[in-house]
């Protein structure tokens, strides 16, 4: 789907009041659940500060981080930074609620203490963090994908980019979960759906140790070739769903996986399944994160 949102504050009464999306930008699929059942009233002051409240079933790793924020939260600190630290530290803390709650901190630190600045000056450097707290890590470019594209939600904004292999044309995709890999379920009772959900996550905001895990069960040389290989694996393990990364870093295969952005178990999971249904060599490849942290 593709959605346009303005700035709207929701009053909460709540310590964690936060951001949900800024004008021009899709509403996460993770972010719209948690306000299915919440009572939205709009008013526009200031800044026009986004302000979510927050759901009553929180999980205490996002609520423990979300503690943390002010200790780390100032005018002076740098956005991504600050950011890809604390969503390290806590890795199982949900993503796009955690970066929502920084945004309307920074909007409202930005209301009460430059007073200084014109509108213009506070509307520029807001965009700033903005784009610094909402922008993903991207492995590589994605190809080909099993999956029905007809079914994807789409949105307009920062993404990861995805090839519809029917027009070569390049579309969006809007983030399908949370950060959090669910638990593992029992494989006999799990729908091709359920574990194309499991298994193929999209990128996150922030690589942690929870979500740095792929099952590759196939390389080869050639975007075509790539489209054809998926195609045959779909055929033969229909239950399952796959994609096809370009080459990364220098690596000349395009890598064809199973499972992507998860969490060592369900990545372990996978291999399992992988190996019994799919290919007898498929393993499991992790990102090396050896630059800065939160990235790949």
């Amino acid at each position: 789907m593709i959605c346009l949102f303005d700035f709207r504050r929701i009053p909460t009464g709540r310590r964690h009041s936060s951001a949900v999306m800024n004008t021009g930008r899709c509403l996460p699929v993770s972010i719209a659940a948690y306000f299915l059942t919440a009572s939205l009233a709009f008013a526009q002051v200031g800044l026009n500060c986004p302000v979510a409240s927050l759901p009553a079933n929180m999980d205490s790793y996002t609520e423990d981080c979300l503690n943390d924020l002010d200790e780390v939260l100032s005018l002076d600190s740098q956005p991504r930074k600050t950011r890809n630290g604390l969503l390290w530290r806590h890795d199982r803390a949900d993503q796009t609620l955690v970066i929502a709650v920084m945004y309307s901190r920074y909007c409202r630190l930005l209301e009460e203490h430059a007073t200084n600045q014109s509108r213009s000056e506070m509307a520029s450097w807001l965009e700033r963090v903005h784009d610094e707290l909402y922008e993903k890590e991207v492995l590589s470019r994605i190809i080909s994908d099993s999956r029905d594209t007809a079914s994807l939600p789409i949105h307009i904004g920062p993404a990861r980019a995805f090839r519809v292999r029917a027009t070569g044309q390049f579309i969006t995709v809007a983030s399908r979960k949370d950060a959090n890999a669910p638990p593992p379920q029992p494989a006999g009772r799990m729908t091709s759906t359920s574990r194309s959900e499991l298994y193929l996550r999209d990128s996150p905001y922030v690589v942690n140790n929870n979500n740095k895990y792929f099952v590759l069960v196939a390389s080869v040389f050639s975007a075509s070739d790539a489209a054809r290989e998926i195609d045959r694996l779909k055929s033969k393990a229909p239950q399952y769903d796959f994609v096809a990364y370009a080459p990364y870093q220098g690596n000349p295969a395009y890598a064809i996986m199973m499972a992507t952005w998860v969490s060592k178990e369900v990545a372990y999971q996978a291999l399992e399944e992988a190996r019994r249904d799919v290919a007898g060599d498929a393993f499991v490849w992790k990102c090396p994160q050896s630059g800065e942290i939160g990235t790949c």
